[in-house]
């Protein structure tokens, strides 16, 4: 006598159910490992970025000083203002890959002259993946004599939106971006 069931191949629900919990784990582990890379790879570029953007000044300063570029800088801030019109149109902000630079829209900008953003409460404010430019002396006729600091910001995936990177302005021993000591105004020129 054959029994009162059979047996017809398939898979029991429960088998399934070990498979799809078995699946979800796997996925869970991947998302998260993904998401860390890709934070790492991301601070990675942005330093290169940062590292890239010294070689230029320095590409640019030599040029300048040589008079092979055919322009002329009333003083630092000028040659700052040129460097960041030169390079913003072609660079990503690899924290804000989907901004499209605007020039009417410094949000949309990687990189930002220090000395002509507006101060709140004494401090200029940027944003991940963007990177202030400023001299230690903005009125310094002489490139030459120009003292160029760069700062770059980097995400803090603990703060809301990323953060937000502050400082007080330039100073040539100061550490960048916290704090640096540009007394109690901007500069002008």
């Amino acid at each position: 006598m054959s029994p009162s069931w059979r047996h017809k191949g398939g898979f029991s629900l429960i088998e399934l159910l070990v498979v799809v919990a078995i699946i979800g784990v796997i996925a869970a582990l991947g998302t998260v490992g993904y998401g860390d890379y890709i934070t790492k790879t991301k601070v990675v570029v942005n330093t290169t970025n940062l590292a890239n953007m010294g070689a230029a000044l320095e590409t640019k300063i030599a040029t300048a000083v040589a008079g092979l570029d055919g322009r002329t800088y009333a003083n630092c801030s000028a040659f700052v203002d040129a460097i960041i019109g030169d390079e913003n149109p072609n660079a990503k902000n690899v924290y804000n890959a989907s901004a499209i630079y605007t020039a009417s829209n410094q949000s949309t900008w990687t990189y930002l002259n220090a000395h002509k953003q507006s101060p709140v409460s004494g401090r200029v404010s940027f944003k991940p993946g963007q990177f202030l430019l400023m001299c230690a002396l903005p009125c310094e006729t002489n490139i030459q004599n120009s003292e160029l600091i760069i700062c770059n910001c980097e995400i803090d995936a603990a703060a809301p939106g990323g953060g937000s990177c502050k400082t007080d302005g330039a100073s040539p021993s100061a550490s960048c971006p916290n704090p640096i000591t540009f007394g109690p105004a901007l500069p002008s020129c």
